[in-house]
């Protein structure tokens, strides 16, 4: 952990000369780097891919933004971006369905359909999903992220999106309409049971998503790493890293897709609405993966286009499987 402390003696003149709040934010603000450091540290040691990213521990230095400002924007990361994806998640896994209390602090559902047809509600949340799926592609271009950074900092960019997409997961879920009809159950099975293997499911799947995630920065991923750095070294960020071929990257090109996909679909116990919604997900990549290649065909020209050519987007390949798990040069 590097932190830019200033001399025993300056810090002790400036703990006299500033005002109670300003000193309580600094120590905050110092606090929550120590603990985010904390969390990249035990997040690599649990998924051991790789060396800690080359782009170097956060740092606190004068050019970076306040203190007061830092800690406003990762609260808005962490509350509006973070926990409300989290909750996504687990919503899904749950077919939809979340805890009483969760939809009560919601006031969910915003809009209820309770008597209208089945077609209705499957059109309804096909449209709650797609505009999710618009949104998160549209922010994600040259375009708005350049009409973000005249809105807010050049480091709070990534945050703001976050929370946006945070917020947006939010609406659907308030939004949705459940149509309590299901596809098919594992037979022979307790609901106990059904629940068990469906978390097992799930959740390995899901950390195996993260662990490939570890691949590259995922504190820059969630727009922590920018909060903490300087305007400057944002598009450094965004430009740095060599294109990935080795590992599971030979066998597919989107890992984590196929990853989330797969515990979307691999459960026990299939409602029609998560059944719409790995639906709708398949659909969206149709669309999204294009999207986001022209961004890395841009970033690394020829090599990109070559492996595009060689490399399938989302089903990996079955041959050397056992590769799969080999480490990874990324940098």
């Amino acid at each position: 952990m590097i932190l830019h402390f200033e001399s025993k003696s300056a810090r002790s003149q400036e703990l006299v000369r500033a005002p109670n709040k300003a000193v309580l934010g600094r120590l905050l603000d110092r606090m929550t780097c120590h603990l985010l450091n904390i969390f990249e540290y035990r997040l690599h040691g649990f998924f051991p891919l790789q060396k800690l990213p080359s782009c170097g521990r956060m740092e606190i230095v004068t050019t970076h933004l306040r203190p007061i400002t830092r800690i406003f924007w990762l609260a808005l990361t962490l509350g509006f971006g973070i926990v409300p994806s989290l909750l996504f998640f687990a919503w899904v896994e749950r077919n939809m369905a979340l805890p009483a209390p969760i939809y009560q602090w919601l006031g969910a559902p915003w809009i209820g359909l309770y008597d209208a047809p089945l077609g209705v509600k499957l059109v309804w949340n096909f449209a709650l999903f797609a505009a999710f799926g618009f949104f998160h592609s549209l922010l994600a271009q040259k375009g708005p992220q350049s009409l973000m950074r005249k809105i807010v900092p050049t480091q709070c960019v990534r945050a703001l999106y976050m929370s946006f997409c945070g917020l947006t997961c939010l609406a659907m879920i308030a939004c949705w309409q459940s149509t309590g009809i299901i596809v098919w159950v594992l037979p022979g099975l307790s609901a106990k049971a059904l629940s068990a293997v469906s978390v097992i499911l799930y959740y390995t799947l899901f950390l195996v998503a993260m662990k490939v995630m570890t691949l590259f920065d995922p504190l820059e991923f969630l727009g922590l790493r920018q909060i903490y750095s300087r305007a400057e070294e944002i598009d450094q960020m965004s430009a740095g890293g060599a294109l990935l071929e080795t590992g599971i990257y030979s066998h597919v090109r989107h890992p984590i897709y196929f990853f989330t996909m797969a515990a979307f679909a691999l459960t026990p116990m299939m409602s029609l609405d998560r059944f719409l919604l790995l639906a709708a997900s398949i659909l969206y990549l149709f669309f999204g993966i294009p999207i986001e290649e022209r961004k890395l065909e841009a970033r690394f020209g020829d090599a990109y286009k070559a492996y595009r050519n060689r490399v399938p987007a989302v089903i990996p390949r079955m041959t050397r499987i056992s590769q799969i798990g080999s480490p990874a040069k990324t940098r």
